[in-house]
């Protein structure tokens, strides 16, 4: 069906590594978002000032995804397992950003920023599944 092909194209693997290449570059600015709350995440509607070690923490972890969707663009065949973990991270996140508006902890800006985490991984996820369904 029309509907069928066109969630196949959404998740196919030429968009998946376009998706994973992008999500590499939005990682390297939520680095710097979380490295540096008091600057660039109070703009990103996150709060500061923040502890130190939450702060760079985080922007470690969301680093190393950054260099995770670098390599995953790049292997062939995409690495399934962990492209699978990468789309619930993503998924995660937004869900933590959304609690964290709902208890008045970051702003709605913060959550939509975040729903390109989740678009991501819904991305992931879809293409993950069209992959371990084919064999």
């Amino acid at each position: 069906t029309p509907r069928q092909m066109g969630m196949a194209q959404m998740f196919s693997e030429s968009v998946t590594r376009k998706v994973l290449i992008f999500s590499a570059f939005y990682n390297i600015y939520g680095t710097l978002v979380f490295m540096f709350p008091g600057v660039l995440g109070v703009s990103a509607g996150l709060p500061a000032p923040a502890p130190f070690i939450y702060s760079w923490f985080v922007a470690s972890n969301i680093l190393l995804f950054a260099f995770v969707a670098a390599w995953l663009s790049r292997r062939h065949p995409i690495d399934l397992p962990l492209l699978t973990v990468f789309g619930i991270s993503k998924i995660i996140f937004f869900l933590l950003m959304l609690t964290s508006c709902l208890l008045g902890e970051v702003t709605r800006f913060g959550v939509l920023a975040a729903g390109v985490d989740l678009v991501m991984g819904i991305i992931f996820l879809g293409h993950a599944r069209q992959m371990a369904r084919r064999g």
